[in-house]
């Protein structure tokens, strides 16, 4: 945006030149803009311009949050397999997308016991605010008498976001509920 600065006659004051900048929630890198002069109109008078630029930066103050939900119990059932859905949500935008990877863990519950299928894997978020990803975790059912298992669902280390994106709500517990009886005949 073209400005006007005006000196007054006689002075030696500096004068400024207000930029204006639009405030956004989006997670963003440091950005740098710069002010240059025009054109310099002092009739007859020999005035020169001493420094005829300078740069600006725009430092990143938002935030964003993936924050990682459903932690929740079902019966294993009988056989098959039975999915638990978890949900991670981002809040705010952020510029570029990043990438998020996620692991499942063992508790209680164990792969190597076949209670679970194991799913590692990474989430790719576009950055758009109220953007969500889901991780799908299969539970395999039995008939097995036995207490109820956990395995949990868990965010690491994002990769590829400018500073101020973390992570919230990791790790969550999904709880396998026993739904198998046996009885003991004499």
């Amino acid at each position: 945006v073209n400005q006007t600065v005006t000196f007054p006659a006689g002075s030696t004051t500096a004068q400024s030149v207000p930029v204006a900048i639009i405030n956004d929630n989006k997670v963003e890198a440091d950005e740098v803009y710069n002010v240059a002069t025009g054109t310099l109109s002092a009739s007859g008078r020999n005035v020169s311009l001493g420094t005829s630029s300078g740069t600006g930066t725009i430092v990143n103050d938002d935030a964003a949050t993936v924050t990682l939900a459903g932690g929740t119990a079902q019966n294993e059932g009988n056989s098959g397999t039975i999915s638990y859905t978890f949900t991670a949500t981002l809040n705010n935008p952020v510029q570029g997308g990043f990438t998020v990877p996620y692991t499942t863990n063992d508790g209680s519950a164990t792969t190597a016991d076949n209670d679970y299928t194991d799913n590692d894997g990474t989430l790719n978020f576009a950055g758009t605010a109220g953007e969500t990803k889901t991780i799908t975790v299969l539970v395999n059912g039995d008939n097995k008498v036995e207490l109820n298992e956990t395995f949990t669902v868990a965010l690491g280390a994002i990769a590829g976001a400018p500073a101020g994106v973390t992570t919230a709500g990791s790790p969550q517990t999904g709880t396998i509920t026993n739904d198998d009886a046996a009885t003991v005949a004499i």
